[in-house]
């Protein structure tokens, strides 16, 4: 469903560009979660992790009920 929203919203004469800055920049996203999430696991222990992915999540669902209010999605 996500892939047919962006697909929706992209210009139509640069989908390729356009795929392949989203591919880009979510295989480094994918990355560098990997070796935020290590180094918090190493330095503060698996609760660290869990406890910054609450919060993250958290963040996310307040940005989401905001944009909901504003939007009307």
């Amino acid at each position: 469903a996500l892939y047919a929203l962006y697909q929706r919203h992209m210009p139509k004469n640069k989908t390729t560009t356009a795929w392949g800055i989203w591919n880009g920049f979510y295989n480094i996203a994918l990355g560098l979660g990997a070796l935020i999430s290590a180094y918090v696991a190493h330095s503060f222990g698996f609760r660290g992790v869990f406890t910054v992915m609450l919060i993250i999540a958290a963040l996310g669902l307040v940005f989401a009920l905001q944009l909901a209010r504003h939007k009307r999605v």
